[in-house]
């Protein structure tokens, strides 16, 4: 199992317990470029690697720590001073030693656990609808805009995200995009009728509240728009 060393100038040094660590602390390529600067008595300033004030905390553990998470997003969001595949290829199995006493925050954590996290796992997906298919891991593609997974009951790509599913009492179901739906006769309400029920000539129908909307009798669920020639 991978640890960070801690370094020190005693005598003897470190390095003969530990011949295969790798040194992570500045200036190597891996160190921080965020640093810890004491400002005055009970204030502590992080910097970047530029001088450029980050952020101040009142104590250094806090400093410290923050200073770890400016280089976690800094190797996360824009790869700097490494990226993520190189921290892996180059990092993984290996002790890594620094100057920051055990018990304190440290840039060799995060490179320790980036260099050693099992690689994420892959899933191809299959758009339902138009068939399209990606593959890459699950948060990814939900971040995509694919709808996936165990709470969805169909797999829609970003294009067809705008996809329903109606299913009228009379069993038929359709699926595509719902403007598309209404459109073809499907009825807008809550409750979806298919156009041959709309126009089904075996339900009989009565007026309702709304003077431009008749009701089934036997299926008062049922609703269509009164076409142009039925009597009010």
């Amino acid at each position: 199992m991978t640890r960070r060393i801690q370094m020190t100038r005693k005598p003897g040094g470190w390095r003969a317990d530990h011949p295969e660590a790798v040194i992570v602390a500045r200036p190597t390529r891996w160190g921080n470029l965020y640093r810890v600067v004491q400002v005055n008595q009970g204030l502590w300033m992080v910097v970047d690697g530029s001088g450029e004030d980050c952020s101040m905390h009142q104590s250094k553990s806090f400093a410290a720590a923050a200073a770890v998470d400016e280089f976690y997003d800094s190797v996360m969001v824009r790869g700097i001073p490494v990226t993520v595949d190189e921290i892996r290829a180059e990092l993984s199995g290996r002790d890594l030693a620094c100057w920051c006493p055990r018990g304190q925050a440290c840039h060799a954590d995060v490179l320790i656990e980036l260099a050693n996290e099992p690689e994420p796992e892959l899933i191809e997906v299959v758009c339902d609808y138009c068939k399209s298919v990606s593959e890459d891991t699950l948060d990814a593609l939900q971040a995509w805009g694919w709808r996936c997974g165990e709470d969805s009951e169909d797999t829609c790509c970003p294009d067809c995200m705008d996809m329903v599913r109606a299913e009228c009492v009379c069993g038929v179901t359709e699926t595509g995009p719902g403007v598309d739906l209404v459109q073809a006769g499907w009825s807008p309400e809550g409750c979806d009728v298919c156009p041959g029920c709309r126009a089904c000539t075996r339900h009989s129908w009565q007026l309702t509240g709304d003077p431009d909307v008749l009701a089934c009798v036997d299926c008062p669920q049922i609703r269509r728009y009164r076409p142009i020639g039925v009597a009010s």
